[in-house]
């Protein structure tokens, strides 16, 4: 008694009982990946859209009261080193960002300038500033 291997396969059989064509298993593929991109694609989506407002809401707290913001910056600098300048630009970054989103973008300026001015002298920090796009205007 023979066996055949189609018996042990009802996946290559569609639902009328005959065999699927090359064809018709291709586009099924392919239509399982396409749905499984968009899957993808929306969980992704959707994990943004939740970090973005994790993001706004952590700043819209910290905008609350931005002085300890402040003061952060200040001791990561006067660590004179590279961890406390990448934690001070760190937290500039982030006034950066809440003053713009509470649309007070030249105040962080101002208090920025303020802060910068004793350590005009210190280019790895300067440095850092520049690589993360937080330079002081006119």
């Amino acid at each position: 008694m023979s066996i055949s291997i189609t018996n042990f396969s009802p996946s290559t059989v569609s639902s009328g009982g005959k065999y699927r064509t090359v064809a018709e298993l291709l586009a099924s593929a392919d239509a399982f990946r396409r749905a499984h991109l968009e899957r993808e694609a929306k969980a992704r989506a959707e994990a943004e859209a939740r970090k973005r407002r994790e993001r706004e809401a952590f700043l819209q707290r910290m905008m609350t009261d931005p002085e300890p913001g402040w003061r952060a910056p200040e001791a990561g600098i006067e660590r004179k080193n590279a961890k406390g300048y990448q934690d001070a630009v760190h937290y500039l970054q982030d006034l950066a960002e809440g003053y713009r989103l509470i649309g007070k973008a030249e105040e962080f300026q101002r208090r920025f300038q303020a802060l910068m001015a004793p350590y005009h002298n210190r280019r790895a920090l300067w440095q850092r500033l520049k690589d993360a796009g937080l330079t002081l205007t006119a």
